[in-house]
């Protein structure tokens, strides 16, 4: 997952949800509006399982080779002290015995050590489920391959052997997995979809005459950047995108691969520190995608953001909101996954959490996408403005308006839509304007 207020080895980025501005009164935990049916993934039933299992897997096999066989030992033997483990690993470390609890393999004691209890260890090899995941889950092909690089590393990679950043970004194929994670992963794909959505209808609602100023932070390997690209041109969209992160290298990358896109600029940018005078209320819409969580302080980051924002402007992210052991995994040997010395106890947080921290940074209407697919609670957009007018004045539209969405034009495959608004009582003697609103 990739960063943006840390070094750049803090990496976390990266069916579809139909999304618009609800019109309740301002409420830090209310929903923007997700068309359901349009998300069609069984991850959490269908995969998440076998992932589990593989999860664990790696695991026992990285106990066994520090020295600590979890097949052999005894109901009721204390887990021994585990030699060698570098300091900067013991919290993930922590992490791990907590899921071998979680899989009653290991029961906490009040006092806080660890205890084997008599269920079984499954045998089967961590290869071997890799093997089968591969084959039967193609579609998460990138993930796979992350947990096996990391996986079967972890037992080196936790005595320092091995480190993790290196066994993500000094690898090219792994690196290439990581981008094609961000990307193409199916609950990461969805939520960018939705947040492809929001910036497109918010820059209709904002009815800016020139280019919309949009800013991503923490943009990382690109994962997100390259499909909201993607939409504005297809809705003919005239922007002015500025694509950052805190890692020179990362950025240099991304301006190899995204070069000749016109309106595209590229910059160094860490939100932990408070933004250059020339960038304060710069930008109708900020964007930030699997990243703010490595940052020390949310409030504080969060704060410095909203800086960023014109008063009518807004900020939409993509966060992962339910842990999920896979990704202590393949990223918890990073430092930025540890980065946290605010009130946190994990550097994920669930959308309550996260709603306190954008109000108490001085954000107003909280918006989360919310559907009833399990799916869509695990990786979920919120949207918030640093002034409530956003809904207000949309509320104040669809009260005084009916909505009719046409097919505007047709570029490709991909339908382009206007949402046309006519007055529900009509005055003859009063001319309304025509604006575009395409999406």
């Amino acid at each position: 997952m990739t960063s943006t207020a840390v070094e750049y080895e803090q990496v976390e980025r990266d069916e579809e949800n139909q999304v618009s501005v609800a019109s309740s009164e301002p409420k830090h935990d209310a929903s923007l509006d997700v068309d359901s049916s349009a998300v069609d993934l069984d991850y959490l039933a269908a995969v998440y399982p076998s992932h589990t299992r593989l999860f664990l897997a790696y695991i026992v096999e990285a106990f066994g080779r520090i020295g600590c066989d979890l097949a052999t030992m005894a109901a009721g033997e204390a887990m021994p002290e585990m030699q060698n483990i570098l300091p900067r690993h013991k919290r993930l470390l922590h992490r791990f015995f907590l899921a071998l609890v979680e899989a009653r393999i290991l029961i906490e004691t009040p006092e806080g050590t660890f205890v084997r209890t008599e269920q079984h260890v499954d045998k089967a090899r961590a290869a071997d489920l890799h093997s089968a995941a591969m084959r039967h889950w193609p579609e998460h092909g990138s993930l796979h391959q992350l947990m096996h690089a990391v996986g079967s590393r972890t037992a080196g990679c936790l005595t320092g052997v091995f480190d993790g950043l290196q066994i993500l970004f000094g690898d090219q194929a792994n690196e290439t997995a990581l981008r094609e994670f961000y990307q193409h992963w199916p609950l990461f794909q969805m939520a960018t979809k939705s947040l492809a959505k929001i910036v497109l209808r918010v820059a209709g609602h904002l009815g800016r005459t020139g280019k919309i100023q949009i800013l991503e932070v923490g943009a990382g390997t690109g994962g997100t950047t390259r499909p909201l690209l993607a939409a504005l041109q297809a809705a003919e969209m005239p922007f002015d995108y500025h694509f950052t992160d805190v890692s020179p290298h990362l950025v240099n990358a991304a301006r190899q691969s995204l070069d000749g896109i016109a309106g595209l600029t590229f910059g160094v940018l860490d939100v932990e520190e408070q933004p250059p005078k020339d960038l304060e209320g710069a930008y109708d819409v900020v964007l930030a995608s699997n990243c703010i969580h490595a940052t020390r302080d949310l409030e504080q980051s969060l704060g410095h953001l909203r800086c960023l924002l014109r008063e009518d402007g807004i900020f939409a992210m993509v966060e992962i909101t339910r842990r999920l052991n896979i990704f202590d995994l393949v990223f918890g040997l990073l430092d930025g996954w540890w980065r946290f010395n605010d009130n946190r106890t994990h550097c994920l947080a669930d959308e309550h959490h996260w709603s306190s921290k954008l109000m108490a940074a001085e954000f107003q209407d909280v918006m989360w996408t919310d559907v009833g697919n399990p799916e869509a609670q695990v990786v979920r957009v919120a949207t918030a403005s640093p002034r409530t007018t956003l809904r207000r004045e949309a509320s104040k539209r669809v009260e005084k308006t009916r909505v009719c969405e046409v097919v505007y034009k047709t570029s490709g495959e991909l339908d382009i839509l206007a949402d046309v608004y006519c007055p529900v009582r009509a005055d003859p003697a009063v001319t309304l304007p025509i604006g575009e609103n395409k999406h």
